[in-house]
């Protein structure tokens, strides 16, 4: 693993109610962090293949 993917592997978002903080920024928030999550599945072993 790499310095870029250690780093994004350890990155946390904490949103909360403030002013500012909308309805379509957690929503893009939320699906932002679940595609990546199905990228780095997607790139992954399956298990017993590694």
């Amino acid at each position: 693993m790499d310095d870029q993917e250690h780093l994004a592997h350890d990155l946390v978002l904490s949103i909360g109610p403030k002013p500012g903080i909308t309805e379509r920024l957690v929503t893009g928030a939320v699906k932002n962090s679940y595609d990546l999550v199905v990228e780095r599945l997607r790139r992954s072993p399956a298990p017993g293949d590694g």
